[in-house]
């Protein structure tokens, strides 16, 4: 026997009781990155032109703050970015802003953007207004030539949203705040 033959691992063959114990700790491990995923925070690529310039149209890592089924969703405010299952395909999940919440009085289209999609246009432009009903909120994308938002599907409902998107990952890693904001229209003048 050598000086250093301690220095050598020991090989066993693992028992089932090994087997047993390290496989329960995976499933347990599994199951607690699946609840963060989706009851705390989610971690997504946003990809599509919609959201330019705020995101990348190549796609862009991004942070969401998910809301458990029963609590949707607390706080949401006009010009915060959600992440909501699509309305049109459910199999995805789209980021965009909220225009209006509940009882707001929206102009479908302000900029005429969505001529030519079938959706709410009826050839009013700017004209069309709609009440956003209760539990329900209308999106739209920050590039709105680009976007296909509740301008073409109406208002989606809140059961849809999935959570707010809160941080920006990749590229330009910071938070992303509300970029919204009230007028301060004085009638005095």
């Amino acid at each position: 026997m050598t000086w250093y033959h301690h220095l050598r691992p020991s090989f066993r063959r693992p028992t089932w009781w090994d087997v047993l114990h390290y496989g329960t700790r995976a499933v347990q491990g599994i199951g607690i990155v699946w609840v963060i995923q989706n009851y705390v925070v989610d971690m997504r690529s946003c990809i599509g032109a919609s959201m330019l310039p705020t995101l990348r149209a190549e796609g862009t890592w991004v942070l969401i703050s998910r809301y458990p089924p029963a609590l949707r969703p607390p706080s949401l405010k006009i010009g915060d970015l959600v992440s909501a299952q699509s309305p049109v395909r459910p199999d995805r999940e789209v980021c965009k802003r909220v225009i209006g919440l509940p009882g707001d009085t929206v102009c479908v289209d302000p900029v005429g953007a969505a001529r030519g999609h079938g959706g709410w246009e009826d050839g009013a432009g700017g004209r069309e207004h709609v009440v956003v009903p209760k539990g329900h909120v209308w999106v739209a994308g920050d590039n709105m030539s680009g976007s296909i938002d509740s301008r073409m599907f109406g208002p989606i409902s809140l059961a849809l949203i999935r959570g707010k998107v809160f941080y920006r990952l990749l590229p330009n890693p910071g938070p992303l705040e509300n970029a919204l904001h009230e007028l301060d229209i004085d009638d005095d003048d």
